[in-house]
């Protein structure tokens, strides 16, 4: 049996009427749709973009002997659609 594909799935509440907005795309592409985006788009491309970041983990881990549980950066991200 071979492998299953993967799927990027993410469901958003978003809009006076919590309306239901979904991301589905594929991980290897980094393609994506948005369906339904009847609200705030921008807050779904925001989602998208820091799902992205988060799913690629382009930092390496924080030191073992690093002081504290947790670093925080603060990254300046720029994307464009096109």
């Amino acid at each position: 049996m071979g492998k299953q594909p993967q799927i990027y799935l993410r469901q958003l509440q978003l809009g006076p009427m919590a309306n239901y907005v979904y991301l589905i795309g594929d991980p290897a592409t980094h393609k994506a749709v948005v369906i339904d985006p009847a609200w705030d788009v921008a807050a779904v491309l925001d989602e998208a973009a820091r799902d992205l970041i988060r799913r690629a983990q382009p930092l390496p881990p924080v030191p073992a002997d690093y002081p504290g549980e947790r670093l925080d950066l603060i990254v300046p991200v720029v994307f464009s659609l096109h």
